[in-house]
């Protein structure tokens, strides 16, 4: 997807953005590892879980509440993710188009 953006930015702007597209990338992994840590932090707050015991030691009842909180934002997480992904419309043939319109570009660019 990475490369296909690429080219669907060059005929969009007219320069090549693979630092940018490449940069915004490493951004959005390490947000999501901040968050993650985050949101792991928030649900075993939420959850009421003991600190500092051993196994043994974790109640029935937080090992439930934990699992009661965790399941239903994971999966409101997935189904974001799945919608962001479902907006993502570019083809096989939509590439090669996009292919097609850029090399047509250069080689106008290069008569002139």
């Amino acid at each position: 997807m990475f490369a296909d953006l690429a080219e669907q930015s060059e005929l969009e702007t007219g320069r090549r953005s693979e630092g940018i597209l490449a940069a915004a990338i490493t951004f959005a992994k390490k947000s999501v590892q901040g968050l993650g840590v985050l949101m792991a932090s928030f649900v075993l707050t939420l959850a009421q879980f003991p600190k500092g015991v051993s196994v043994d030691d974790v109640s029935d009842q937080a090992i439930w509440d934990l699992g009661a909180y965790f399941v239903p934002i994971v999966t409101a997480i997935y189904l974001v993710m799945i919608g962001a992904l479902t907006s993502y419309k570019l083809s096989k043939e939509d590439f090669e188009e996009n292919l097609r319109r850029l090399q047509d570009r250069t080689i106008t660019e290069h008569r002139q």
